[in-house]
């Protein structure tokens, strides 16, 4: 509720809002909190980009060494299993398997399990490889998530500056009317205070006037009282003598 100051000019009567702009500071509050959610939902979404990409780090890092070393190892089988078969396909190529015929059982049998070995590496790498295209996968999906997360709160954050700027540019309209209200009032009241004081001079000035003459008044009553008196003492005294002076004859 707004403050409203009241005062009596005259007949008139005129209601002064001090606070107009008060109303607007729900709408104030309101949007700095909304503004403070805002900031606090970028903030996870930094900490939560930075938690997605040390994970993306750790996960898809660790699966291509993974992979490296899947490889590493696969080529090394390789190696030895090359090295390991030039001699028999040499003696294979230089002998004759009508006189010295060859027993292959074994190196086939040696030559089997190697090159197992050789793929499961390479089956290593290659699931090494799928998980990492996922974990990737995931990474890239949340990112572009908090990525539209993160724009969506900017979207907000970019409005709530504009309604900022504009309840700031209302609430300067209203403070410039407040001030030219509250200047207009003061000099109303200094005008009222002007007549006040000159009805109150005018009055005292009355006052004394009407003082001087209830006092020339009574002077005046006064005079007459003892005129009266005297006029009575004398009629007196002449009465009184006219009797003596009759009394006097009739001795």
């Amino acid at each position: 509720m707004s403050l409203l100051l009241s005062f009596q000019l005259e007949d008139a009567h005129y209601p002064i809002d001090l606070l107009p702009g008060r109303p607007k500071a729900t709408a104030m509050d309101d949007l700095t909190s909304k503004v403070g959610n805002i900031e606090t939902t970028l903030h996870g979404s930094h900490k939560q980009l930075q938690t997605l990409d040390k994970n993306a780090q750790t996960s898809i890092g660790g699966e291509v060494r993974g992979i490296r070393n899947a490889l590493t190892n696969g080529e090394g089988k390789i190696q030895h299993v090359s090295s390991e078969m030039r001699p028999f396909l040499r003696q294979i190529r230089c002998s004759d398997p009508d006189t010295s015929p060859i027993d292959l059982k074994p190196q086939m049998a040696w030559l089997s399990t190697n090159l197992g070995k050789i793929v499961s590496e390479l089956e290593t790498a290659q699931s090494r490889a799928d998980a990492a295209i996922k974990y990737t996968n995931d990474y890239t999906y949340k990112v572009m998530d908090v990525g539209q997360e993160v724009e969506v709160n900017r979207c907000k954050l970019t409005e709530a500056q504009q309604d900022g700027e504009a309840l700031a540019s209302q609430a300067q309209s209203e403070l410039s009317v407040s001030e030219t209200l509250l200047a207009a009032t003061q000099s109303k009241i200094a005008t009222k205070e002007s007549e006040i004081r000159t009805k109150t001079n005018e009055a005292n000035a009355k006052r004394e006037r009407k003082k001087k003459l209830d006092s020339e008044i009574s002077d005046k009553n006064w005079k007459i009282y003892n005129a009266e008196q005297k006029a009575k003492r004398k009629k007196g005294d002449a009465l009184f003598g006219a009797v003596s002076s009759s009394c006097d004859n009739t001795s």
